[in-house]
């Protein structure tokens, strides 16, 4: 893959990304710590979200909330091309204390309206606006200027978009029900019988169904969400000891090994990250 790296600062990186020959293997099913915005260029490819499909098509714009499950999936040996932004809350917090940006990445179940056509933007095309903000320039303070003013003025317009289809937001399908509950409630008793009453459903069709949504099965996806909701938690200044029954472990123990296994760090390390 090649990369440039247009801007990576405080609280914001921007890229644009090419796979020349893409294949399957090189992309797999992940989450970030930060929000992202993606801009499809060329290729052919779609993203699979918590689940759902989402076909891309040039200019299209696609976020993603941390810990919201996807990965992209090519269709042919196209060259594949994007543009992505990965950014803080901290940032948006610095002009927008409110999060009223934020709102169409929270305020949705997870895989749900991720997509935004060019249509949708009235006019300005994104891929316009960011091949602008990555145009050459020798002062990071304006390259910086250029990539958080063309952010703000997408995650507008996204914001009007998103408002404007709520009134025709169709009923969620059994995939999407299962993971927004799971998601929802992760400090409850999420066992795989315990799951498979609720929806009405044996357990191994339940397990089917979510192994097909995420990649993972009942017991990883669960665990890996209430690994990625205590890092969150922690960064935020949260004490561990509270942290792990927050988020559905019972012994400390059990979430000491399996957040070291999945980050690489202890728990207490991470404490008060965001802060830092």
């Amino acid at each position: 893959m090649n990369q440039d790296v247009l801007y990576d600062g405080e609280l914001i990186s921007f890229s644009r990304k090419t796979n020349l020959f893409p294949d399957n293997d090189f992309f797999n099913l992940h989450i970030h710590d930060d929000y992202e915005l993606y801009c499809f260029i060329s290729g052919d490819a779609y993203f699979v979200i918590e689940g759902n499909r989402y076909p891309l098509t040039p200019g299209c714009i696609v976020i993603i909330r941390p810990s919201e499950f996807h990965r992209v999936y090519v269709s042919s040996s196209v060259p594949y091309e994007r543009f992505v932004v990965q950014f803080s809350k901290k940032l948006i917090n610095s002009f927008d204390r409110d999060g009223t940006l934020l709102i169409p990445y929270h305020d949705r179940p997870l895989g749900r309206d991720n997509l935004y056509p060019p249509s949708k933007f009235n006019g300005i095309l994104p891929i316009d606006l960011l091949n602008t903000a990555a145009e050459k320039e020798n002062d990071t303070a304006v390259v910086r200027i250029k990539v958080i003013s063309s952010l703000i003025m997408l995650l507008s317009r996204i914001l009007v978009a998103f408002r404007d289809s709520q009134g025709n937001s169709a009923e969620l399908l059994t995939p999407e029900r299962i993971i927004d509950y799971i998601s929802r409630n992760l400090n409850s008793d999420l066992s795989l019988s315990t799951l498979s009453g609720k929806f009405f459903m044996s357990e191994s069709q339940l397990s089917r169904i979510v192994k097909q949504a995420t990649g993972h099965s009942v017991g990883e996806y669960i665990s890996i969400k209430r690994l990625h909701c205590a890092k969150s938690l922690l960064s935020a200044g949260e004490p561990a000891g509270n942290v792990y029954l927050s988020c559905g472990f019972r012994d400390y123990s059990t979430f000491f090994r399996a957040y070291k296994k999945l980050f690489g760090t202890n728990p207490k390390s991470d404490m008060g990250r965001e802060n830092r």
